[in-house]
């Protein structure tokens, strides 16, 4: 089985009745050593064989930076770093199902190659008291103006379709895009954000069968860049099922180097490219 280790101050919410193998390690923690995550990281290694590091893009690099030093460090390959540049709750909830399909799979493979594809099919957006540090999706000028606005509110979608939208009573919510299929969850975190308005508007259009409340997450003010905010993430419900669909959609074959059933051309494991077959020469 392969465990997930979520690389920041991300919460760790459970979604799922097995939710597998999931810890936390947040290196800008007060009193946070680095050796402190390579003896978690043997840990899990030497009870699971395989560790995914799951880290921001938008950390400047220090996620895949430390995953590099606790391979040399363990002098291992089956520690990979996986990163995402999906917003702090969205991350939070792709390492929770990463970690719930590890168990129904016989191998890492599909999860690595899989954890894009997972990734996009979330619903994420925030209900935002501002947009005037929003850096993605990009606010207009508009928008930035509309934010000095005392009572401004807005609904920023990442994905399916990132857009910025001032919240009006007499404009209808466009749910376009939001809706999952069943089973299915959504997952709220609120820092003094309206997560009232989400209940009675959005959630609706998600369709989510059940909703998870976690704390606040700590990061999200620095990636949203608003004093109050409420992050939603809609997400598949069914690990299992999620597990067989990334099986079928990412066969693996053994790299040509270190042996592991892998799904890319280049081998997320050892980072060895396949060797390439000779070039004939013709002879005139």
């Amino acid at each position: 089985m392969t465990a997930v280790v979520l690389l920041g101050a991300f919460p760790s919410p459970r979604l799922f009745p097995e939710p597998g193998v999931l810890r936390g390690f947040d290196p800008a923690a007060d009193g946070a050593d680095p050796c402190g995550l390579v003896e978690l990281v043997a840990e899990e290694l030497a009870a699971h064989g395989t560790v995914l590091a799951l880290h921001p893009t938008w950390d400047g690099g220090a996620g895949h930076h430390l995953v590099r030093m606790v391979r040399s460090a363990l002098a291992t390959n089956r520690l990979v770093p996986v990163a995402t540049a999906l917003p702090p709750l969205a991350t939070a909830v792709l390492g929770a199902q990463l970690a719930a399909a590890a168990p129904h799979l016989q191998g890492p493979g599909p999860l690595l190659g899989g954890a894009g594809l997972l990734g996009s099919r979330l619903a994420v957006g925030a209900w935002t008291s501002s947009v005037s540090r929003l850096e993605q999706p990009s606010p207009s000028l508009g928008q930035h103006l509309r934010s000095w606005w005392p009572r401004s509110r807005f609904l920023v979608t990442v994905q399916p379709d990132p857009r910025v939208d001032p919240i009006r009573r007499r404009r209808p919510f466009d749910a376009a895009g939001w809706a999952l299929r069943p089973p299915s969850l959504a997952v709220l975190a609120t820092h003094g954000g309206d997560a009232g308005w989400l209940h009675e508007v959005v959630l609706p259009a998600i369709g989510a069968e059940r909703v998870v409340e976690t704390g606040p997450s700590p990061l999200g003010r620095r990636w949203w860049g608003a004093p109050r905010l409420a992050e939603v993430v809609g997400c598949g419900a069914d690990p299992a099922a999620t597990a067989a669909e990334l099986a079928a959609a990412f066969p693996c074959i053994a790299c040509g180097w270190c042996g592991e059933p892998v799904a890319e051309a280049s081998c997320p494991l050892c980072w060895m490219a396949p060797t390439p077959l000779p070039t004939m020469r013709s002879v005139a």
